[in-house]
């Protein structure tokens, strides 16, 4: 005859069941705590990386359309330059009717261009070849609007080329120029420097 098992646990048993339950339960609930906090913990870098990228998408496009806009500015400054560049040579070369012009940089023919730090101190520079001439920007006798810049710097010097047959004027030869225009914010934000090469036709 079998006997019976016992189906009825003794308290000590109890107490270790249930201790080992609730232990169980104890593991599970830090097991989940700990990974809340790992989802928690990657989400707010998420946002974070995705805010500061948007952030800096938003400031270097910002930058992009400044400097696009100085470069247009700059093209108007080139036709104020090139107003005064024909009044000051006399049918002469640069060399000799540019010497005493703001704007005039009485260098050595294929100098480098100036660096940027080079316009930082070159308006009213009396050194040679540290100098750079002022523009007042208008279009028709009339300010640039608002917000745009108002004033430009430039620099003219020799790059050393000729051509005695690119002008159509018979008896006229071409010489060329660098011209360098600084273009910036009014707040100082942005900036643009731009570089044309000048055709001067000059009595041979």
């Amino acid at each position: 005859m079998k006997k019976s098992r016992n189906l009825f646990l003794s308290s000590p048993e109890r107490q270790r069941l249930t201790e080992r339950i609730a232990t169980g339960f104890s593991r599970q609930r830090g097991d989940a705590l700990l990974l809340t906090l790992l989802v928690l913990a990657v989400l707010f870098t998420g946002v974070v990386y995705a805010m500061r990228s948007t952030m800096y998408d938003s400031l270097a496009s910002g930058n992009t359309l400044a400097r696009q806009r100085n470069v247009h500015v700059a093209d108007i400054a080139l036709r104020q330059l090139e107003s005064l560049i024909l009044a000051a040579y006399n049918n002469q070369p640069l060399e000799i009717s540019g010497v005493g012009q703001a704007w005039y940089r009485n260098v050595a023919a294929g100098t480098v261009a100036p660096p940027n730090s080079y316009w930082a101190s070159c308006l009213g520079n009396s050194t040679a070849g540290l100098n750079c001439g002022s523009l007042n920007l208008k279009v028709n006798g009339s300010n640039l609007p608002s917000g745009l810049p108002q004033t430009a710097l430039a620099v003219v010097q020799p790059t050393g080329m000729q051509d005695a047959y690119a002008c159509s004027t018979q008896g006229y030869r071409a010489i060329y120029y660098d011209v360098f225009i600084n273009v910036a914010e009014p707040n100082g934000g942005t900036s643009a420097i731009t570089e044309t090469v000048y055709k001067l036709c000059v009595m041979s």
